[in-house]
């Protein structure tokens, strides 16, 4: 799968925050990407809010903590450019367009 954007999300116990972000990646355009979202296993409703997205690729394993989850997403990711996002952050509109023309311009 070609894709310009890995966007990696370690998640555990966000369901209060969690849809405002998945909301924020889905409303990217002018790029493709795949959204990779490690969870250690929430108890909270995050699952469930996280399953209503399609375009989420979402493992849910133990894991040893934030950065292990983040390490995993990174060995997993095929985008040309990879990133991550936790589950209280947001993307402003055209985010990922903006950076993506900024690279291409500035390949060095």
């Amino acid at each position: 799968m070609n894709v310009d954007f890995s966007i990696v999300t370690p998640s555990y116990n966000y369901s209060a925050y969690i849809r405002e972000m998945l909301d924020s990646v889905v409303a990217q355009e002018g790029v493709t990407f795949e959204h990779l979202i490690f969870d250690a296993g929430s108890t909270d409703g995050t699952l469930e809010i996280i399953r209503e997205y399609n375009h989420v690729n979402l493992t849910v394993e133990p894991d040893k903590g934030m950065t292990d989850a983040i390490n995993k997403g990174f060995k997993a990711a095929k985008g040309k450019w990879v990133m991550w996002l936790n589950t209280d952050d947001r993307l402003k509109a055209g985010a990922l367009a903006a950076v993506k023309k900024f690279a291409e311009a500035k390949p060095h």
